[in-house]
């Protein structure tokens, strides 16, 4: 998506197809190449590539991905004289910025066009700095009925937690005067209600989410102080408080969804449905489509439609990266395609919205915005129906299994008189002892995914004695 907005904004309003890339600018281009391949210390591999049914070793698609990663450097770096101060901060600050959204940051796999969507954020930010201000980083917690807070529940935050403090390392090494990232931390209590009512009591899902946001806002205030104010953390209205747009778009997205012909979003439906069925019975399974829809709004990705409500009155980013779990893939692939294939147009044929007057106003504003997008391109430029300009998507490692939800290996936050890691030796030791078979091997993967998401948190803390004291004093 990222590369066809910038073909269309800059190749066809400079007509630069075939120009040579200044030989600094190729050079940057054949490091991005070099960086893919590099090891994740992390996860002990590369970051692999999304296809939507698989994930693939980015050296199998070498490439297609090199042709790609010099088409995005010519697209940003067009008309940008390598030796102007512009230019020099393309040369001095790209991989910086680059490296700090992907280093340390846990991300395990990404679409191909989210990867070269990270590679032109980094052009764009290097080239203006002060658009940093602009970009959101976002991680969304699902609502859960369980009783306890779950102990393992920050690990889901340290990735983006992680990214803004990466970056606020490059503005202190280049002394850059600019205004840092936003993090959002979005709960969906209401949808899962919502969603699935005969299993989540209204009153104990609020309270659970309650209790998770101040869990993870003491984690934060008291492990990463300076980043706080950095931090917002939002609620969905209640599911009879949408506004009419906003239940209009939500129908028409679910519908995409249904009647998509695509055998990755056909495949992706159909894996929700099951997960729905899991957590909510026949109800769950049955709205499963609509669960996915939400996501666009959750997120509030780049879509051609009026502001909803579903987060209030919160602003759309205008530069968004979303970082999830390995559930968030099947939601990300529904994302995608609401992306691609929703338009406008469509509500006002099926004349769902022909009796907002803002409608005309809206759309030519988004016209005139998409219009002054360029190099130099300033908030005040653009029309809130458009943003954000660039949505990323991102799996990471922690949150295989959603940290709202407790396995039968998880830890409650409690007081603690032995280590967490203890308790973890102690469960897996039963786990060889009483298990054979598939039976065994289901058990320690969700065992293993479980127990990660606590070292996770271990090597953020970087004491356990230290965490554990946080925990008792709760």
């Amino acid at each position: 998506m990222a590369v066809e907005f910038y073909r269309r904004t800059i190749f066809e309003k400079h007509k630069v197809i075939g120009e040579t890339l200044p030989k600094p600018y190729a050079k940057l281009a054949n490091q991005f190449v070099n960086d893919i391949y590099q090891i994740n210390p992390l996860t002990h591999k590369p970051i692999t590539i999304e296809t939507g049914s698989k994930e693939i070793e980015p050296r199998s698609i070498s490439k297609e991905l090199e042709s790609k990663i010099t088409e995005v450097v010519e697209l940003k770096t067009y008309g940008v004289d390598p030796e102007s101060e512009e230019g020099r901060r393309i040369k001095l600050l790209t991989r910086p910025i680059s490296a700090a959204l992907t280093t340390n940051t846990y991300i395990k796999s990404i679409h191909a066009e989210s990867y070269l969507s990270f590679l032109g954020l980094s052009l764009d930010f290097a080239k203006n700095p002060q658009l940093l201000k602009d970009l959101t980083i976002q991680t969304g917690f699902g609502g859960s009925a369980d009783k306890q807070i779950n102990l393992r529940l920050p690990a889901y935050s340290i990735p983006a937690i992680h990214m803004l403090e990466n970056i606020e390392q490059v503005r202190e090494r280049y002394k850059l005067d600019v205004d840092l990232p936003t993090i959002r931390f979005l709960f969906a209590p209401n949808t899962a209600i919502a969603v699935n009512s005969s299993h989540m009591p209204n009153d104990q899902v609020l309270k659970n989410t309650a209790g998770n946001m101040l869990y993870l806002k003491k984690y934060i205030d008291t492990f990463h102080p300076g980043i706080s104010k950095q931090i917002k953390m939002e609620t969905d209205i209640p599911w009879q408080q949408h506004n009419e747009i906003t239940k209009t778009t939500h129908n028409y997205f679910s519908k995409l969804l249904l009647n998509a012909q695509e055998q990755p979003v056909i495949d992706a439906l159909t894996k929700l449905q099951k997960l729905g069925m899991h957590h909510g019975d026949e109800n769950g399974m049955k709205h499963a489509h609509e669960y996915a829809a939400v996501h666009s709004f959750i997120f509030k990705d780049a879509l051609e439609y009026p502001n909803d409500n579903y987060y209030g009155n919160s602003e759309k980013p205008l530069f968004s990266i979303s970082l999830g779990g390995r559930p968030e893939r099947l939601f990300n692939i529904a994302r995608d395609y609401i992306r691609k294939k929703s338009r406008a147009d469509d509500l006002i044929l099926q004349g769902a919205i022909n009796q907002h007057e803002q409608l005309d106003t809206w759309r030519n504003s988004l016209m005139e915005s998409r219009a002054k997008y360029d190099n130099s391109i300033k908030s005040d430029l653009v029309h809130e129906g458009d943003k954000p300009l660039v949505s990323v998507a991102a799996i990471t490692s922690v949150g295989a299994i959603p940290v709202y939800y407790a396995t039968e290996y998880d830890l409650p936050v409690q007081h603690y008189t032995e280590k967490p890691t203890v308790l973890l030796k102690t469960m897996e030791k039963n786990i060889n002892e009483t298990k054979i078979g598939q039976e065994k091997k289901l058990a320690m993967a969700r065992f293993k995914n479980v127990a990660f998401d606590i070292d996770t948190i271990l090597t953020d803390v970087k004491n356990e004695e230290i965490f554990i004291n946080f925990v008792n004093s709760l």
